[in-house]
């Protein structure tokens, strides 16, 4: 914190920060500062990448560098409040730095370097780096944690969080740690041999859950985890066996799968990610008519009116897409949820959040314009 020294008070700290308008314009410094930190990113991808181990020189070069970027950055911070700096702050840095995060792209490759699987670091000095650089010591204990044990996972053909007590308490303690995992089963879903491994159901199974775990504890990380379950959502699994029987069971398994992740994206958007998962759900070409009841089941016992333009607008684009219609007005739908989407339907029209022919299409095809 800054103190401001008095004219009259003889007591003044010399090691106080006065406060002073920066010499320079304020964030003068952020390009190329950023720039340093990608480079450094760079730097060290190269090292992992590399098939010799690191040598002490170039461990001692990244750790020197990443330093000196942390620092950097505390001091671009100081700099931006209007702090002056000088030498003796930048050493105080040096040994004590404060608490910063990095910036997102930075901790991306950080926790791409702890959690990838092609680009995990094999050198410890590498991986307590990365640690340094994403957490203090007293919170590195979660995300080290979620990290072995994603490595540990992707040896084992089955993955459930209710059998892993250690990687769901990392995931619950620490968002970075969750970040990272959202990372690792991201990079694990969209590998090509993912949908035809004989694991493929479990893992995908458990990766949803793991989306609706993260949505819960983290707000921040719900946009991370509607992604990832988007992206399993969309996966059609390869089906070898030429058994009807065997076909059966993985379109079953495969259907449990799309439901939990329609269950996801209701809860994302009840949490206030309303266009993205209606713009989402009404551009999808992989929601078939009986997932679509699912969906809109779920999505009307949740919702009520009044609406606001915003909302009404997304669910009547919805509601006019013509395989929920179908969907919708088959024999399957009826009972309360047919109630509620007549309910829904009047407050879309009431909102105003389409035109009046619209409105008027929406209300003749699903109430009979009564």
């Amino acid at each position: 914190m800054c103190r401001l020294e008095s004219e009259g008070d003889e007591r003044s700290d010399e090691r106080s920060i006065p406060c002073a308008e920066p010499a320079i314009p304020r964030n003068s410094l952020a390009p190329p500062l950023f720039t340093l930190c990608v480079w450094l990113v760079v730097e060290s991808a190269l090292l992992r990448s590399s098939n010799a181990p690191p040598s002490p020189f170039s461990r001692r070069f990244v750790r020197t560098a990443a330093s000196f970027v942390h620092t950097c950055v505390c001091l671009l911070q100081r700099h931006v409040m209007g702090f002056k700096g000088d030498l003796r702050q930048l050493k105080e840095l040096q040994q004590n730095p404060p608490p910063l995060p990095p910036p997102p792209p930075l901790t991306m490759a950080l926790l791409s370097s702890l959690f990838e699987k092609a680009r995990r670091s094999k050198d410890p000095a590498l991986t307590q780096i990365c640690l340094d650089l994403l957490a203090l010591p007293a919170d590195q204990g979660p995300i080290q944690a979620a990290a072995e044990n994603a490595e540990k996972i992707e040896g084992q053909h089955t993955f459930s969080l209710a059998h892993e007590n250690a990687f769901t308490r990392a995931i619950l303690d620490s968002e970075v740690a969750a970040k990272g995992t959202l990372l690792w089963a991201m990079n694990r879903a969209t590998e090509p041999d993912f949908l035809s491994s004989p694991s493929y159901a479990n893992f995908a199974a458990g990766f949803v859950m793991l989306t609706r775990v993260v949505a819960q504890t983290h707000a921040a990380l719900q946009p991370a985890s509607f992604d990832l379950a988007t992206a399993i959502f969309e996966q059609k699994p390869v089906i070898e066996e030429d058994s009807i029987t065997a076909a059966h069971a993985v379109h079953e398994q495969t259907r449990k799968i799309k439901e939990a992740c329609c269950e996801l994206f209701v809860f994302v958007l009840a949490e206030g990610h309303v266009l993205e998962v209606l713009n989402y759900v009404t551009a999808t070409d992989d929601m078939d008519v009986s997932l679509t009841r699912y969906f809109a089941a779920r999505l009307l016992e949740m919702v009520a009116p009044p609406f606001s333009k915003v909302f009404s607008a997304g669910l009547g684009r919805l509601l006019a897409k013509q395989q929920v219609k179908v969907g919708l007005t088959s024999e399957h739908f009826g009972g309360k949820s047919k109630k509620l989407l007549g309910e829904a339907v009047a407050g879309v029209v009431q909102a105003g959040g389409l035109d009046s022919d619209q409105s008027k299409a929406l209300k003749d095809f699903y109430v009979g314009g009564k």
